[in-house]
């Protein structure tokens, strides 16, 4: 990976501890944990201030929803 930008996870606070959060990896980068790990920061990072935490997707994206399963 070196310092090549693979994945991006954003989380942004709506109000009333209310955040949602995006996670966007690099397809060949898909599969290695990188989502995993990220949501997993985010979580425990979020955790501290929120009351509720928003994941959208679509219902296919079986990799997804099992990475935010691992991370909460």
């Amino acid at each position: 990976m070196g310092n090549e930008l693979v994945g991006v996870l954003e989380a942004i606070y709506l109000g009333d501890g209310f955040y949602e959060m995006a996670i966007v990896i690099k397809d060949n980068y898909q599969g290695k944990g990188i989502g995993t790990r990220l949501a997993k920061y985010a979580v425990d990072d979020i955790r501290r201030s929120a009351s509720m935490l928003i994941a959208h997707t679509t219902p296919d994206n079986y990799k997804i929803r099992a990475s935010t399963y691992k991370a909460l």
